[in-house]
């Protein structure tokens, strides 16, 4: 017996239950309102197209009865909500899933909000999409790598890993 395949129906349904911010449904619509959302993530941010365009043999790799895809970021990864932890994961669509640290909805962007940063945004515009995300902690994020930055703390992988764990374990952005 084939396994069922998840839909697009029952993924606005999870997004609701969660009640996520109104900008996720307009992502998936494909009928962002907010101008800067549109110019700054409009290309970075769908519905997780990779997941859903599988036939349900396909999808069963990525445990779909656990873990909710809710939006694919820059076609490669995945957030998906954990079901049995109820927390927010990511994950790479060339990777396996295994044991994946779960976050808060802020923890779940916590690298993103970092990627932002440093790809230069102005601190106007990362507040901006924080709070169309319903982001708590964006303005700590923020100033905890400015100022990481000035003590050229964040000059390695390692030390940007650092920084990360740092501000989950301040912040509470990870689920156990």
């Amino acid at each position: 017996m084939e396994n069922s395949k998840i839909t697009e129906a029952e993924l606005r349904e999870w997004i609701q239950k969660l009640d996520l911010p109104p900008i996720i449904l307009e992502i998936y619509n494909e009928k962002i309102s907010d101008p800067v959302f549109r110019e700054e993530l409009g290309y970075d941010y769908s519905k997780p197209y990779s997941i859903l365009d599988l036939s349900p043999n396909e999808q069963e790799h990525y445990e779909l009865d656990r873990y909710k895809p809710i939006l694919e970021i820059r076609g490669s990864t995945i957030l998906a909500f954990d079901t049995h932890r109820n927390g927010f994961i990511l994950y790479s669509l060339e990777e396996n899933i295994e044991e994946p640290n779960c976050f808060t909805w802020d923890g779940a962007f916590l690298d993103e909000v970092s990627f932002w940063f440093e790809n230069e945004m102005s601190e106007e515009v990362i507040f901006h999409l924080g709070n169309l995300l319903n982001l708590k902690y964006t303005e700590e994020i923020i100033e905890s790598l400015s100022e990481a930055e000035e003590n050229d703390e964040l000059s390695t992988f390692e030390e940007k890993d650092e920084w990360m764990e740092k501000v989950i374990k301040e912040l509470k952005l990870r689920i156990d």
